[in-house]
């Protein structure tokens, strides 16, 4: 009897674990793992935010973009490109309906990689496809701005 019931329990904790495993794999997939409490603060520049996580305060990072150098342009017309991502992203930001997930680990400077959502569209292709951020390649490959958006290096 005791070996009937210890065989019960470990495929209970069997299948508990597998169920556990295919309802995270969609989080891990399908935009991470939901940051519930997180609102946004306040838009640091085209890609970053400071969120409020009830008494936590975390800069979060949206993942995978690459975006105009406000802080150190290589051209006046990236700098100027960049402000524009900003406002854009600080105007779509103020919708209610803005959810967060955590898509990967902390990186160096402590960011937190996220995906955003309003109104369960994706804010980082919205930049992409409003011309006003880039995926960002592997292998570390970056947008030269300038000339992607024709203008001279200064």
């Amino acid at each position: 009897m005791t070996f009937l019931l210890r065989a019960i329990v470990l495929t209970c904790l069997t299948v508990a674990g597998w169920l556990y495993i295919v309802r995270q794999e969609v989080h891990w997939t399908e935009g991470g793992e939901p940051m519930a409490g997180c609102e946004v603060a306040e838009v640091m520049d085209v890609r970053t935010v400071r969120l409020s996580c009830g008494e936590d305060e975390r800069v979060a990072r949206l993942a995978g973009l690459d975006v105009p150098d406000m802080a150190e342009p290589g051209c006046e017309v990236e700098r100027a490109h960049g402000a524009l991502g900003w406002d854009r992203l600080r105007v779509l930001l103020e919708e209610d309906d803005v959810a967060v997930f955590r898509v990967g680990d902390v990186a160096e400077d402590g960011a937190v990689p996220v995906r955003m959502t309003v109104a369960d569209e994706d804010v980082a292709d919205r930049l992409v496809r409003e011309g006003l951020a880039a995926k960002a390649g592997g292998g570390g490959a970056v947008v030269n701005w300038c000339d992607r958006l024709g203008a001279l290096v200064e």
